[in-house]
């Protein structure tokens, strides 16, 4: 039986919660300032969620994953 691994990770920073919200909320950009990120699009999203996929490599391995925000 496969689970679903979950990650919870916190960080203090000199941002505001705003900026960090659309930072992360704008996964179609992760390619842009994320070494090894060679892929990500948006899947679903509503009002509340958003549901993304990112493709990252290194070493040359591949992996990709779903992401909810």
């Amino acid at each position: 039986v496969l689970t679903m691994t979950v990650i919870h990770r916190s960080a203090l920073v000199e941002y505001s919660v705003e900026h960090m919200f659309d930072i992360v909320n704008d996964i179609e950009q992760y390619p842009q300032f994320m070494q090894g990120c060679i892929s990500s699009k948006v899947k679903s999203q509503s009002e509340h969620e958003l549901i993304g996929e990112l493709c990252l490599s290194k070493a040359g391995i591949t992996q990709c994953f779903t992401t909810k925000n």
